[in-house]
């Protein structure tokens, strides 16, 4: 739907159009001026509009941002239409070189391949306005434009000019107004999606951080471990030895008999002490276990929230 609504009028974006459109370079007080109306087809999405950007002041000297805004209509989509140029200024067989932009997007796209050329001497001539038709937006080898129709003086005054060409931008703002409200639209859900995402990762990184305090646990649990062992083969060593000197002891029975049964009291002293031990380190061994099976089934839950955030941004990439 063309026509703007009243919001549209007030958008800095019709404002912008309006205003560069409308404001090409003045023919008044030049004798014999010519108009020069530039047309291109050009397929574009939401809220891309053209450009002509060239080697001539009314072109913007190659800044895309002061370039020649084309505009279009319901009636004339995928052609996009400059408003008269006025470019009797310069030399009469001057070559002006310009290429067509898209604008509008993230980035420009700029015609690839050779400058177009316009020679102004195509453009002399007694008719009041010429009309460059410049075919496709092209995006292949460069080509020379050149001048196919001209548009003499129908009699239409300078007043139902304007007020043609003020529909035309006002229909142009109003569609860019709309085009860039569902970009507005469809950034602020892709937000949403963005910062779902992040509490996903967040919880992972959670989970992550718990994963690893319960290995520096584990670590710490072993290294006790290690220890009551080293205790345990101390402890071990001594009852060999402590063994041997009761067989000794034994042999020497009729000279130190009260001092085989203190022996012996003691030697039963360190296995009830070396089965304490023994319990002890079964009771460590099974913590291990236990630490062990927890570490396993963290780490598979671990690679399930991988596993299914990788499931989610295929998903999302598909769609």
């Amino acid at each position: 739907r063309f026509g703007p609504s009243a919001s549209s009028l007030k958008s800095s974006i019709f404002k912008s159009v309006w205003h560069r459109a409308s404001h090409a370079p003045s023919m008044e007080g030049i004798s014999g001026a010519r108009k020069v109306v530039f047309e291109c087809s050009c397929e574009t999405l939401e809220g891309e509009y053209l450009l002509i950007v060239g080697a001539a002041r009314p072109f913007g000297d190659w800044d895309a941002a002061q370039g020649l805004v084309l505009t279009t209509t319901s009636d004339l989509y995928p052609v996009w239409r400059s408003a008269p140029v006025q470019l009797a200024t310069l030399p009469a067989n001057e070559d002006i070189e310009y290429k067509y932009v898209k604008a509008g997007s993230v980035a420009a796209t700029w015609e690839k391949g050779d400058n177009r050329v316009l020679n102004l001497s195509d453009c002399q001539g007694p008719d009041n306005e010429v009309v460059v038709k410049d075919g496709h937006f092209y995006l292949g080898l460069g080509r020379r434009s050149h001048v196919v129709s001209s548009m003499p003086d129908t009699g239409v005054s300078k007043e139902e000019r304007s007020e043609s060409g003020l529909a035309s931008v006002v229909a142009e703002a109003s569609e860019q107004a709309a085009r860039l409200a569902a970009q507005h639209l469809e950034q602020q859900r892709e937000i949403e999606r963005l910062e779902s995402e992040l509490g996903v990762l967040r919880e992972a990184k959670l989970t992550a951080e718990q994963a690893a305090q319960q290995v520096e646990q584990q670590a710490a649990e072993q290294a006790q471990i290690q220890k009551l062992e080293a205790e345990l083969a101390m402890l071990r060593d001594a009852k060999s030895a402590q063994q041997a000197a009761q067989i000794a002891a034994q042999k020497a029975a009729d000279h130190a008999v009260k001092q085989a049964e203190e022996q012996a009291a003691q030697q039963a002293r360190q296995v009830v002490e070396i089965q304490k031990l023994e319990s002890e380190l079964a009771t460590l061994r099974e913590a291990e276990s236990e630490s062990r099976r927890l570490k396993a089934a963290l780490e598979k839950e671990k690679r399930e929230r991988e596993r299914s955030r990788t499931r989610r941004t295929t998903h999302t990439k598909h769609l």
